[in-house]
Order: structure tokens, then sequence, then C-alpha cells
């Protein structure tokens, strides 16, 4: 899935498939952290750092664990250098 939603510019389709599943598996870590790689890729950081930390908050089953921290510090430096603006 991951290679179907970054393939995709701009999220377009990916964003409603992967919407719905978020809808159906609330309790799913893996549909909130492709919901947020495909905010992050959207530009919309934001919205991706609460999927982000709500995969986080199922550390043990999320199976891009890594590239959650990753993207969640890229944002967390990114707001970081506009509040210093």
């Amino acid at each position: 899935m991951t290679q179907t939603a970054s393939t995709q510019a701009g999220g377009g389709g990916a964003f409603e498939e992967i919407s719905h599943e978020t809808v159906i598996f609330l309790q799913l870590p893996d549909a909130w952290s492709m919901l947020g790689h495909l905010h992050y890729v959207d530009g919309d950081y934001l919205t991706a750092r609460d999927c982000y930390e709500r995969t986080l908050a199922f550390v043990a089953d999320a199976s891009e664990t890594h590239a959650v921290y990753l993207r969640l510090a890229s944002i967390y430096l990114r707001e970081e250098q506009v509040s210093l603006v």
C-alpha cells in the first residue's frame, strides 16, 4: 500500500482509500501510519503529525515505526524552525 500511496501525486484516490480503511480499522496503527505518510507527502504536516502520534500509541503493533519516528521528528523540526522565524 505504501508504493500505491506514494506514486499518486497529491494523494487523490489514495487519501479516500486510506481514510476509508482508517474509519473501518481505527485500532490498526498501519492505517494511521499510511494516512500520515499521505498527508506528509501532500505537505499537510499538522494532520500528518496527528496521524503519526496516534500511530505511536500502538508502538508495539506498528510495522513502520522507524519511518513514523523519522517523519514525526522532521515535522517537529519544521515546527521549531517556523516558531523561531
